[in-house]
Protein backbone atom coordinates (compact mmCIF):
# COMPACT_ATOMS: atom_id res chain seq x y z
CA UNK A 1 0.00 0.00 0.00
CA UNK A 2 1.24 2.97 -1.07
CA UNK A 3 0.83 6.00 1.43
CA UNK A 4 1.00 9.72 0.42
CA UNK A 5 3.65 12.12 1.63
CA UNK A 6 2.54 15.21 1.72
CA UNK A 7 5.14 17.22 3.12
CA UNK A 8 7.14 19.11 0.63
CA UNK A 9 10.82 18.95 0.64
CA UNK A 10 13.38 20.94 -1.10
CA UNK A 11 15.93 19.41 -3.02
CA UNK A 12 18.48 20.26 -4.83
CA UNK A 13 19.98 18.73 -8.15
CA UNK A 14 23.78 17.47 -7.71
CA UNK A 15 27.07 16.94 -10.45
CA UNK A 16 25.73 15.12 -13.52
CA UNK A 17 21.95 15.67 -12.93
CA UNK A 18 21.84 13.71 -10.08
CA UNK A 19 18.64 13.99 -7.64
CA UNK A 20 18.22 12.57 -4.27
CA UNK A 21 14.78 11.80 -3.06
CA UNK A 22 13.99 11.81 0.89
CA UNK A 23 14.19 8.19 2.65
CA UNK A 24 10.92 8.39 4.00
CA UNK A 25 9.43 9.47 0.33
CA UNK A 26 11.65 6.27 -1.07
CA UNK A 27 10.22 3.69 1.42
CA UNK A 28 6.79 4.64 1.39
CA UNK A 29 7.00 3.84 -2.05
CA UNK A 30 8.96 1.05 -1.92
CA UNK A 31 12.18 2.37 -4.27
CA UNK A 32 15.59 0.51 -4.41
CA UNK A 33 18.20 1.23 -5.50
CA UNK A 34 18.78 0.95 -9.43
CA UNK A 35 14.71 1.47 -9.93
CA UNK A 36 13.78 3.11 -12.92
CA UNK A 37 11.63 5.72 -13.58
CA UNK A 38 9.40 7.29 -16.68
CA UNK A 39 10.42 11.26 -16.71
CA UNK A 40 7.66 13.52 -17.96
CA UNK A 41 6.97 17.34 -17.81
CA UNK A 42 3.21 18.04 -17.10
CA UNK A 43 2.09 21.44 -16.43
CA UNK A 44 5.50 22.59 -15.27
CA UNK A 45 6.09 20.26 -13.10
CA UNK A 46 8.94 17.48 -13.50
CA UNK A 47 6.73 13.89 -12.57
CA UNK A 48 8.72 10.55 -11.91
CA UNK A 49 7.08 7.51 -12.21
CA UNK A 50 8.06 4.34 -11.11
CA UNK A 51 8.53 2.20 -14.40
CA UNK A 52 7.16 -0.72 -12.32
CA UNK A 53 4.07 1.20 -12.46
CA UNK A 54 3.07 1.80 -16.15
CA UNK A 55 1.64 -1.25 -18.49
CA UNK A 56 4.34 -0.94 -21.42
CA UNK A 57 1.35 -1.16 -24.05
CA UNK A 58 -0.07 2.34 -22.12
CA UNK A 59 3.36 3.60 -22.77
CA UNK A 60 3.62 2.93 -26.03
CA UNK A 61 0.49 4.48 -27.28
CA UNK A 62 1.34 7.49 -25.53
CA UNK A 63 4.44 7.93 -27.37
CA UNK A 64 3.16 6.70 -30.86
CA UNK A 65 -0.15 9.03 -29.86
CA UNK A 66 -3.04 6.74 -30.63
CA UNK A 67 -4.83 3.35 -29.62
CA UNK A 68 -2.88 0.52 -30.02
CA UNK A 69 -4.27 -2.90 -30.67
CA UNK A 70 -2.72 -5.05 -28.36
CA UNK A 71 -3.24 -8.08 -29.83
CA UNK A 72 -2.12 -6.98 -33.30
CA UNK A 73 0.99 -6.06 -31.70
CA UNK A 74 1.70 -9.40 -30.03
CA UNK A 75 1.25 -10.99 -33.22
CA UNK A 76 3.48 -8.20 -34.66
CA UNK A 77 6.07 -8.91 -32.25
CA UNK A 78 5.96 -12.53 -32.40
CA UNK A 79 6.07 -12.60 -35.99
CA UNK A 80 9.17 -10.31 -35.95
CA UNK A 81 10.92 -12.82 -33.20
CA UNK A 82 10.31 -16.02 -34.95
CA UNK A 83 11.43 -13.77 -38.24
CA UNK A 84 14.66 -12.99 -36.30
CA UNK A 85 15.52 -16.57 -34.91
CA UNK A 86 14.88 -18.46 -38.59
CA UNK A 87 11.02 -20.03 -36.77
Amino acid sequence: MITMVTKYRIIKIYRNGIIKLPADIRHSMGLRENDEFIVTVENDRIVLIPRRLIDPVELYCSELGREVDEDLLLEEGTRSLRRIMNI
